[in-house]
């Protein structure tokens, strides 16, 4: 028999941050819609600790987003040390970060990271394909 038990987000994410800044892979259960179509809720996601070369636009991370509040979302846009970030499952809402704050990523495949790419062409039109998607799967 598993026991489940719910904590506050902001603790719990706190300590996937430490053990990815320590070097260590976590898994966590994906929570809400924010990464629709391509990660569901209840579904599974191994995060890694985040280099270099996972930091390009169309990457999904896990990011500090406000003060103990985290999110696994994809890159939009890199400036710099400026990093711009948005749910897949959203049509607007974008989150500014810098590189600091960013703690790890979740590998994609090829044809994950395609397909990503011509949602992201999609987002004038987004809001209706998830309209879909939230009255189809609910």
């Amino acid at each position: 028999m598993t026991n489940k038990r719910s904590i506050d987000n902001g603790a719990m994410f706190s300590v996937v941050a430490e053990e990815l800044a320590s070097g260590h892979s976590v898994r966590v259960s994906v929570m809400g819609r924010s990464m629709r179509p391509f990660f569901s809720s209840g579904s599974t996601i191994e995060l890694h600790p985040i280099t270099d070369e996972a930091m390009f636009v169309g990457s999904v991370i896990f990011a500090r987003v406000r003060d103990n509040h985290y999110a696994v979302h994809r890159i939009w846009a890199i400036d710099g040390d400026n990093v711009t970030m948005m749910g897949d499952g959203n049509p607007v809402g974008k989150e500014y970060i810098t590189r600091q704050d960013i703690y790890g990523y979740v590998k994609c495949s090829a044809r994950h990271l395609r397909w990503a790419k011509v949602w992201r062409a999609l987002r004038p039109i987004r809001r209706y394909l998830l309209a879909i998607d939230r009255r189809v799967f609910k």
